[in-house]
């Protein structure tokens, strides 16, 4: 399919444009030199476009440009010339975190339909992970060979913001990379080129196997924001330096318990320790205790996680077990899987033996809620 797709491109310069007075549009590849336009509007743009789509890939700058910008060709294509286009510095802000999942390996050649589909699949695992760390639905594209995803922000462009960003695609690639897909990590580059989406994508020879696609947008997303404290929270979970793995999760859980509380928005007091608990005093809707409390127990009744990952909660008025807690702040979400409270998980005979197991100790855990002493031979022992 080679048709052209004019309001395709207009949907995506209008995009971009939304944060910027003006974009750049750059052609690449098919062995000619790089040319690059400045545009300002995306009907002028758009007819430009056309004329070189199917021939040329086209690319687009999706941070906004500093307004002081004053190099290049704008209304139409020039060659481009070295400092004419846009580079790091020219960028005014980082309006979008962006993820670009691609297939391993594949730069020189498009992709099968079966790569399509399996970067597709990680795309709705990193969408569905984000969710659950309170994102909005992003804006989604497709490549024609890959999947990108777009989320709304708007942070400063400099070194700090940089290396957090990088940080949190670090988080994300550690969790999502594999069987032949990953996450390019130089997505978080203020001047990063994205597919300027509507036009055809040509890698390589086109063949039945690997054809030329057209690129689009899927999905607009949400306009809602992230914050910068949502990123920190994703970054968080990547290396920090000297690290060869990332953070050890909560062993009942998938994040560290002060990285639910912060990601489903919970009102809470800094950390406390006592002994090998750290607790995290908790504040209801009238900052009083969450359970109804009023009696100014609100911030001293709350939640703790012991050195081996071990959750608990603990209020002053009545005796509410961690499982509870867990259901009252809605945190269920960071516990794939886990069954609902006082529901065990269902074991299937036959499932391989690290299944049955896992499972099996799941259902142990979920009984044993406050927990208690058992025989362990002549000692006691108990279940966490």
């Amino acid at each position: 399919m080679t048709e052209s797709s004019n309001e395709g491109y207009k949907q995506t310069i209008e995009t971009f444009l939304q944060d910027s007075s003006f974009v750049e549009i750059r052609l690449l590849g098919n062995g000619k030199p790089a040319m690059s336009g400045f545009f300002s509007d995306a009907e002028s743009a758009s007819a430009a476009i056309e004329a070189i789509d199917g021939k040329r890939n086209a690319y687009i700058v999706a941070n906004p440009i500093r307004p002081d910008f004053g190099r290049g060709t704008f209304g139409r294509f020039a060659r481009a010339l070295t400092g004419d286009c846009v580079g790091d510095a020219d960028i005014a802000h980082h309006a979008w975190f962006k993820i670009d999942i691609d297939v391993t390996g594949k730069a020189k050649q498009s992709a099968t339909q079966e790569e399509v589909d399996a970067a597709a699949a990680v795309r709705d695992k990193i969408a569905e992970f984000l969710a659950g760390l309170g994102w909005p639905p992003p804006l989604v594209g497709f490549s024609g060979n890959g999947w990108w995803l777009f989320y709304h922000t708007e942070l400063s462009n400099d070194q700090p913001t940089k290396a957090l960003l990088d940080q949190a695609l670090t988080a994300l690639a550690i969790r999502f990379n594999g069987d032949g897909i990953e996450l390019d990590l130089s997505a978080a580059t203020a001047a990063r080129l994205v597919p300027l989406f509507g036009t055809m994508k040509m890698k390589g020879e086109a063949t039945t196997e690997r054809p030329h696609r057209r690129s689009e947008i899927v999905d607009l997303g949400s306009p809602d924001l992230v914050s910068r404290e949502q990123i920190e929270c994703l970054a968080a979970l990547a290396p920090k330096a000297g690290q060869t793995a990332p953070p050890k999760p909560s062993k009942k859980g998938l994040l560290k318990l002060e990285l639910m509380l912060d990601a489903a928005n919970i009102r809470h007091t800094s950390a406390k320790t006592v002994g090998d608990t750290t607790w995290y005093g908790i504040f209801g809707p009238d900052g009083d205790c969450p359970f109804g409390d009023s009696s100014g127990n609100g911030g001293k009744c709350g939640v703790g996680e012991d050195k081996s990952g071990k959750l608990y909660g603990h209020c002053f008025a009545a005796d509410h077990p961690w499982s509870e807690w867990r259901d009252l702040l809605g945190l269920d979400q960071f516990f794939p899987g886990a069954a609902p409270t006082g529901q065990l998980p269902t074991i299937v005979l036959g499932d391989e033996m690290n299944v049955t197991t896992d499972l099996a100790w799941a259902a142990v855990v979920e009984q044993n809620d406050p927990p208690r002493l058992f025989a362990f031979g002549t000692t006691l022992a108990e279940v966490n």
